[in-house]
């Protein structure tokens, strides 16, 4: 199987191989259209925005993951609120697993969509707030305005099990501005992501520099005390950075307080994504690059169970996990840490970056 993982630095981690795949949280990937362009996103990769997930195909694979135990499904895209068959899914799901829906919110704008959302809506909401003002919006957006992107944000807020999340990267990483935007949209707390590089074509590409990408992590370790207290303390990072690039104090300080959450379902084998065909992806960056499929590789639950269980699957997440620069061996804080996403190492070298002792 190839993973598309081809990184600079070969270093296996560990002696043994991993326990397989518990896959207790879901991504279902719907459809790949989407009503923005953002230059950071993992869908610039997909090989036909015109790609999306069959009704049928959506019920099985629900079946499916309930059927192997998993907790809560995801649904992404693209932009899910375009796939014309969501709320079907909701009422499919309603009362067997929860969904959570990821969504810019644009179309919570339009009256009709919205009080048709209301009828059957998701257990929880993921806001993707793509920029910290109108000006940085701008640049992210050509086919949707700034002010009926924050009327849906507005609706999407305020029902109570909503978040926002924010990507920062050199072009907005203003997390002061990004955290009084969500404040004044009615909501009260923050995760911020971090970006990293995407696959166009079957090449890894990165739209920035590394030194740029330093200086983000610079802004937000001296702006996240002003941004965390307009948040009361309801401000997350999710660190795809290794910890070692990081202030030291800051991260102590982070952890101290529960903000910050490392590795992700491909690192701590906890979930899977499923992509608009069935294919099984270990993550949304690997649209090209899938380990199994549905009605190929399984059918039922017991089928996936033994799948996952598979040598060949397992050696292939010890591959994409192993660890990033020889550095790690040995990092007391490597279990947390997981040496940061390892999409960034498709790209950059972590020998050049990663440092064994946090400054």
């Amino acid at each position: 199987m190839r993973i598309g993982l081809e990184r600079k630095c070969s270093l296996k981690g560990g002696g043994q191989m991993l326990p397989a795949v518990k896959p207790i949280t879901i991504w279902l990937t719907i459809n790949r259209a989407c009503n923005m362009c953002c230059r950071w996103c993992y869908a610039r990769g997909a090989k036909t925005t015109n790609q999306e997930m069959s009704f049928e195909l959506a019920q099985k694979l629900v079946d499916l993951v309930v059927g192997v135990g998993a907790k809560e499904i995801l649904l992404l895209g693209g932009e899910p609120t375009l796939w014309p068959w969501l709320l079907d899914l909701n009422k499919y799901c309603k009362g067997r697993i929860n969904t959570t829906l990821v969504t810019n919110t644009v179309l919570f704008a339009n009256d009709i969509y919205w009080n048709r959302y209301l009828s059957q809506s998701n257990d929880e909401i993921g806001v993707s707030l793509k920029a910290s003002c109108e000006k940085k919006f701008n640049g992210v957006s050509t086919v949707t305005n700034w002010e009926t992107t924050l009327a849906g944000i507005r609706r999407a807020l305020s029902l109570t099990q909503s978040g926002t999340s924010f990507v920062c990267s050199p072009d907005d990483c203003d997390i002061i501005s990004a955290a009084q935007l969500v404040r004044s949209l009615g909501g009260d707390r923050l995760n911020l992501n971090l970006y990293t590089p995407v696959c166009v074509g079957g090449e890894w590409k990165s739209d920035y520099s590394w030194n740029q990408i330093r200086q983000v992590i610079n802004q937000i370790s001296i702006q996240y005390s002003k941004a965390e207290k307009i948040l009361k303390g309801k401000l997350y990072l999710n660190g795809k950075f290794p910890l070692c690039v990081w202030p030291t104090r800051f991260i102590e300080e982070r952890r101290a307080k529960g903000q910050i959450s490392t590795g992700c379902q491909l690192s701590r084998r906890r979930g899977l994504i499923f992509d608009t065909d069935g294919s099984v992806l270990m993550c949304n960056h690997l649209q090209e690059y899938p380990i199994g499929k549905y009605g190929v590789d399984f059918v039922s639950p017991e089928e996936l169970l033994g799948f996952l269980d598979e040598k060949a699957v397992k050696e292939t997440y010890d591959q994409a996990s192993r660890f990033p620069s020889t550095k790690c061996d040995g990092c007391e804080d490597y279990d947390f840490c997981t040496g940061g996403c390892p999409i960034l190492w498709t790209y950059f070298n972590p020998e050049d970056i990663i440092q064994r002792e946090r400054r």
